[in-house]
């Protein structure tokens, strides 16, 4: 489990996206994404590990549960805020099952054998296509594609937070 959240947690690393298009725009404390322009050449530089080098504000807490009927671990995922209805809860809850699945697939494969570790990939330029509408579009798409969920549910957190967040927030 441990080797799960090492990979959900970088795999999050590498698409900061996510909190920027689940999170408003003006959510800048509680929770951040782990690598932004301001952080990146100074963790790349330390040789940083995702999960070793916890000291921004955490986005995934691995929540451990004990009872008598036995232990399991659930992931809070801190980065979804205002939720405005039921149907939007409907959405994250999909997008964090398909999200949560498909970095399973990238650390097992189909036939659950592990394979590897998932590598830390971000470069500042890929940060800076974040920020803009047009590229920050085309990844969350095609992220969106990775994951089998349909763009157009979700595209009002695109408009309602990341454009916003584009237009007068802060990428943190």
């Amino acid at each position: 489990m441990k080797l799960y959240h090492r990979n959900l947690l970088t795999d999050y690393a590498n698409r900061p996206y996510i909190r920027w298009l689940f999170s408003h725009w003006f959510a800048d404390l509680g929770s951040s994404a782990y690598i932004t322009l301001d952080n990146l050449e100074d963790f790349k530089s330390r040789g940083a590990n995702v999960m070793e080098d916890r000291w921004r504000p955490s986005t995934i807490e691995a929540r451990y549960m004990n009872t008598t009927k036995g232990a399991y671990l659930t992931f809070e995922h801190r980065y979804f805020s205002m939720i405005e209805n039921a149907e939007e809860m409907r959405l994250i809850a999909r997008f964090a099952w398909a999200w949560m699945q498909y970095v399973k697939g990238q650390q097992f494969g189909e036939d659950f054998q592990y394979k590897e570790q998932i590598p830390f990939t971000l470069t500042a330029d890929q940060l800076r296509a974040m920020q803009k509408p047009r590229e920050a579009k085309v990844m969350c798409h095609e992220f969106f594609a990775k994951l089998g969920l349909p763009w157009d549910d979700y595209s009002h957190f695109f408009d309602r937070n990341y454009l916003r967040r584009i237009k007068w927030g802060k990428f943190v």
